[in-house]
């Protein structure tokens, strides 16, 4: 019960920080709460998301916060300091599940988009992946011989999902398909815009497709990065009541969240 409780708290949470952020950068303009709406009813909508806290909850509240850092240094004469935050909240996430590794591996590319990236940002990217490491071991929080390689390499390896899995993995193919097509026609209308916006939804966008990676080389932890893809989905949806000229469209907004909805008896009974 109480796993349920702090999976709704933090699902409650990561709808105001997507708000917030929105807020702050302003990357999609005039939505209201069409954003915030969305991701949490996508979040909500998921029996394995909103049963119990683990690792997708996780996972989207550290990539959100390492979002916001990378957001926070366009075009900035120097992003050490974010970057080696960024670097250390992906790293000590990596000590508690290796599903880390995928928004750790598109820290570098996203500053890259942010204009960003010099050699001084990736000596601080180096810094923050080594410096949780090197205090857990120094201090003796960690042993070495507990440290399990092994696993990561298992990891990176395709493991077959369970049949269980098999409505899980179409519900995200299915979601996947609509933000594609949403986010090839927000690029297109995006393109001859403001660069600050461009880029800073083609990070979002690019935190989306990791995502993405990260089911398709291991869709048996499939769930894990479902809260991320849920995130860019829903920047991807929300823009289409911005950019494209939909009458009535909080009429449609209902009709879209009535939708997603929808999905939690199907998944409920799998």
């Amino acid at each position: 019960m109480w796993s349920a409780v702090c999976a709704w708290g933090a699902m409650m949470l990561l709808a105001l920080f997507a708000q917030l952020l929105n807020k702050s950068f302003d990357f999609i303009t005039g939505t209201d709460m069409a954003l915030p709406s969305i991701f949490l009813l996508l979040l909500a909508s998921n029996p394995a998301i909103s049963a119990r806290f683990g690792s997708p909850l996780l996972l989207a509240l550290a990539s959100i916060a390492m979002l916001a850092l990378a957001m926070d240094c366009y075009r900035a004469t120097n992003g050490t300091q974010q970057i080696f935050v960024a670097a250390t909240i992906g790293s000590v996430g990596c000590m508690c599940d290796t599903a880390f590794i995928i928004p750790l591996l598109w820290c570098v590319p996203a500053w890259g988009v942010m204009k960003c990236l010099r050699l001084r940002e990736l000596v601080a990217f180096g810094l923050g992946l080594i410096a949780p490491w090197w205090c857990a071991l120094g201090t003796g929080l960690v042993s070495p011989d507990s440290l399990d390689f092994a696993s990561l390499m298992r990891w990176m390896v395709f493991n077959p999902p369970a049949p269980a899995e098999a409505v899980q993995i179409g519900a995200v193919c299915w979601w996947a398909f609509l933000a594609v097509i949403l986010g090839l026609n927000t690029a297109v209308k995006l393109y001859a815009g403001n660069t600050r916006t461009r880029a800073l939804n083609n990070i979002i966008t690019l935190l989306g497709l990791a995502a993405l990676a990260g089911m398709a080389l291991n869709p048996s932890s499939l769930s894990a990065f479902t809260g991320i893809f849920y995130f860019a989905a829903a920047v991807q949806f929300a823009q289409m009541f911005v950019l494209w000229n939909i009458p009535r469209p909080r009429l449609w907004l209902w009709i879209g969240l009535l939708l997603i909805a929808a999905q939690f008896p199907l998944l409920l009974l799998v």
